[in-house]
């Protein structure tokens, strides 16, 4: 199923490639992420302030970002949250585009609201099996989000992808940034 997203909502979601991959034990998860300075204080269920060592985590573009990290109730600030499901979940960013069919190039057009049916070879496929305008979409049981990012406002360190491909057995992660 596709999730649309809320206005405000834009974040910055590291995931790993294989969509099935998700920590065998949850709570030594956020531990590890805890211990490295990337998680702060837990706030809310899944959320998370963000740690002590989190500006060495992510990248910022700009000399000086202005992140706001005080909680408040509307969530418009810097904060993670941390999601793992059962089942793989389909999300995509307002400005992911119109997806492309992965076998002819094709253009896809949304034939109901679970499948797309391409232009060139009459395919269909569900949502995620559809080739997005790269970075807009994303597909995964494991979701690491950093709220209130902006494209292009940040970039995880390789040294932190790479950390958590290793929670995951070796799972190469990735990065999406999903706006409304």
């Amino acid at each position: 199923m596709s999730e649309q997203l809320l206005p405000g909502d834009s974040r910055m979601v590291l995931f790993p490639d294989d969509p099935l991959a998700a920590p065998a034990d949850a709570a030594a998860f956020v531990a590890a992420l805890t211990t490295r300075g990337l998680l702060g204080e837990r706030w809310r269920d899944d959320r998370f302030l963000v740690g002590r060592r989190f500006m060495q985590e992510v990248v910022f573009v700009g000399c000086s970002p202005f992140l706001r990290v005080d909680p408040r109730d509307d969530l418009r600030f810097c904060h993670l949250q941390l999601e793992i499901t059962e089942q793989p979940r389909f999300l995509r960013s307002a400005d992911a585009g119109r997806p492309r069919c992965p076998e002819c190039g094709g253009e896809m057009d949304e034939s109901d609201s679970e499948a797309y049916r391409c232009h060139g070879c009459g395919r269909e496929l569900a949502a995620w099996q559809c080739r997005w305008r790269p970075g807009r979409a994303l597909h995964a049981r494991s979701l690491l989000s950093i709220w209130t990012l902006q494209r292009g406002d940040a970039r995880p360190t390789e040294a932190l992808l790479a950390f958590l491909g290793e929670q995951l057995g070796g799972a190469p992660w990735k990065t999406a940034f999903l706006t409304p």
